[in-house]
């Protein structure tokens, strides 16, 4: 097993992309009120990363074990996959619309299943990592960082 290393502009595209779920689920919460001091954005911004590079290292454990099990029938899994949340949202888009959401969403169970449905994808990338025989530490640590931190030195170093 070799342990290859993404370089930081593709852990950077990488984060980027798994961020855009995140980004989208924190503008809702923002734009419905509910995020409207300091307090509850830094609960979503800590919970949003803690799920996305846990679930990255988890997505790889898993990807450990199941890589030489998958590996011949992964595109028509992810395929599968993929048409099963197309139908969903289509059918989801033309039923009515229901009625809005009161409760805090940055609180209880309700953060927590966020948190979960927005890292999905990440633990798919984990299991990516694996089969690709990638290092995950660079690769969780950054797609659960803050933006902010990306041009710090030590990612450089950190990434290879």
């Amino acid at each position: 097993m070799t342990d290859a290393r993404l370089s930081l502009w593709e852990l950077a595209a990488l984060a980027l992309a798994l961020a855009a779920d995140v980004f989208t689920v924190s503008l809702g919460v923002g734009t419905s009120g509910h995020a409207r001091t300091v307090r509850p954005a830094l609960r979503l911004a800590f919970h949003f990363g803690l799920f996305q590079g846990l679930m990255t290292v988890l997505g790889w454990g898993a990807g450990y074990g199941l890589a030489r099990l998958i590996s011949t029938i992964d595109h028509w899994v992810a395929l599968g996959l993929l048409t099963i949340v197309g139908v969903r949202l289509i059918r989801a888009s033309l039923r009515p619309r229901a009625r809005p959401f009161t409760s805090d969403p940055t609180r209880g169970a309700i953060m927590v299943l966020l948190s979960v449905a927005t890292s999905l994808d990440a633990f798919g990338v984990g299991l990516s990592l694996e089969i690709l025989q990638t290092g995950v530490a660079a690769s969780a640590a950054l797609i659960g960082e803050s933006p902010s931190q990306w041009g710090s030195p030590g990612w450089a170093s950190a990434a290879g």
